[in-house]
């Protein structure tokens, strides 16, 4: 995976022994919410252990699996280590095979007092359930089955937000993120806090007397969430994939993993691979919001990222004012139609907006900018029915393709509601401390305005808004272009 530096870790009794005692590393916004406590940062070991890898092989190879024509090494880059091609290697060639015995997870033979621990863990904190596995096999030591994969595991993953100090944090300047960055901090304190805490010396106590604090629970979670593969699915646990999970990521890889009779898969060539390349996987189609924050970096020109934002009608008053469209209704006036008596929406707008699930106490407010299309179905149909002055506007039209891109209602309708979305992506551009220049500006030299060195959490931070600036900034080409070719483009 990328950014990982693997090395040789001590145990986890001997991490306690030199921990802080109470809650340790963790993020500079738990730092915020919990001032009293002392966090350290866990950090990446930039010493490759060269006879881990082979070791690693050996024991795939012991344990019923296979490895052919491949090698583990540092990336070009020094940011840490991936699978290579050693030889060159056939499209369709297995290259890794794993046996079940060689897949790190949890199922109803795991250790009760483990399991019982993990159902605490809400299922959507998926990294955490196996993180808590991955905890046990290193406390075992050279007694867990899992000991030479373990041992190969990383100090730290750099690059990932919850290990960000101040500025980074600050400097990604982008709520959705540094939201889940809070959450995330929130709920690994409070569950070292009030369930890991209480255990040594319990019967329940599944890791036999050793004290796992915030520490060792927020470095088991960053391994588990840049590494894991759901290979059965979102409603299945996940799984340590021992060598394969070496494999970096491209939307255009050359490799794919292939499952098998008995819980068995392996890792499979897509297509010839010369010696010494590295060996690429598809994560999937991930916003860079996901890449980020579970992997530790973002891809540029990334087709599957968007901005989030959140529909609410404040929004849209605010961007017809910067779109000049003051004299322009945004919704229809209550002598158009009868009106909720909650909203001066009338009702059937209000019943137009709950159908696109933007109105009403179940709503999902959540909506995306940038990308293909450039805007949101849903807020494109949203906006298109706002501006209209009443319900015969939308006749013998379906709300479900009012969003379509290029399928307006009418030009003078179609002129508003661009001209509105474009308002909303200049006021978002316009929330960043810098225009998209700087920040290519300070990733080409290295270095802030003030003259000091960018560090690597910042540089990742800076790349990150500067992806997001740049899909709004092409989202307002495309509405530019569209309103161009509109005919009797005026409002």
């Amino acid at each position: 995976m990328p950014h990982l530096q693997p090395s040789h870790l001590p145990h986890f009794r001997q991490l306690a022994q030199k921990s802080i005692p109470g809650l340790s590393a963790c993020c500079w916004s738990v730092l915020q919410l919990f001032p009293g406590q002392h966090f350290r940062q866990l950090h990446a070991s930039t010493a490759l252990q060269r006879d881990l890898p082979a070791v690693l092989a050996q024991w795939v190879q012991q344990q019923g699996g296979k490895v052919d024509g491949v090698a583990v090494q540092p990336a070009g880059d020094g940011t840490g280590c991936g699978l290579w091609s050693a030889q060159d290697l056939k499209q369709g060639q297995s290259l890794v095979h794993l046996s079940k015995q060689c897949q790190l997870t949890y199922d109803n033979d795991t250790n009760p007092e483990l399991l019982a621990l993990i159902e605490q863990v809400p299922q959507a904190l998926w990294g955490a359930r196996l993180a808590l596995q991955v905890l046990s096999h290193r406390v075992q030591g050279s007694q867990s089955a899992f000991d030479p994969y373990i041992r190969n595991l990383p100090v730290g993953v750099a690059g990932l937000p919850m290990f960000f100090s101040r500025d980074p944090l600050r400097a990604l300047e982008y709520a959705p993120v540094t939201r889940q960055v809070q959450m995330r901090c929130q709920w690994l304190l409070h569950f070292a806090r009030e369930a890991l805490q209480p255990l040594p010396g319990t019967d329940a106590d599944p890791f036999s007397g050793t004290l796992i604090d915030a520490n060792a629970l927020g470095w088991a979670l960053a391994v588990v969430t840049s590494r894991a593969f759901r290979v059965g699915g979102p409603s299945q646990p996940a799984a340590m994939l021992p060598l394969i999970d070496m494999c970096n990521h491209s939307f255009a890889p050359n490799c794919k993993l292939q499952p098998l009779g008995n819980g068995s898969l392996q890792l499979v060539a897509l297509q010839d691979i010369p010696q010494q390349q590295p060996l690429l996987l598809s994560y999937g189609g991930l916003s860079n919001d996901f890449l980020l924050m579970d992997y530790g970096f973002v891809m540029a020109d990334n087709p599957f990222d968007r901005v989030q934002l959140s529909f609410n009608l404040d929004m849209l008053e605010a961007a017809k004012e910067v779109a000049h469209l003051q004299s322009f209704h945004l919704w229809a006036t209550k002598n158009q139609g009868p009106s909720s008596a909650s909203t001066d929406l009338p009702i059937w707008q209000e019943q137009a907006l709950t159908h696109l699930n933007l109105w009403g106490p179940n709503a999902n407010l959540e909506v995306m900018l940038g990308g293909v299309p450039p805007v949101d179905p849903r807020l494109l149909a949203a906006v298109r029915i706002l501006y209209c002055k009443d319900p015969s506007e939308l006749q013998g039209r379906a709300l479900a393709h009012l969003g379509a891109w290029g399928a307006f209602l009418n030009p003078a309708n179609e002129v508003r509601a661009l001209r509105t979305i474009a308002a909303i992506c200049t006021m978002l551009l316009s929330q960043w401390s810098s225009v998209p220049q700087e920040d290519q500006q300070a990733l080409s030299l290295g270095m802030d305005s003030a003259g000091l060195t960018l560090s690597s959490d910042m540089k990742l931070a800076m790349q990150f808004r500067l992806e997001k600036k740049r899909l709004l900034l092409h989202a307002v080409n495309e509405i530019s272009k569209q309103i161009q070719a509109l005919p009797g483009n005026k409002v």
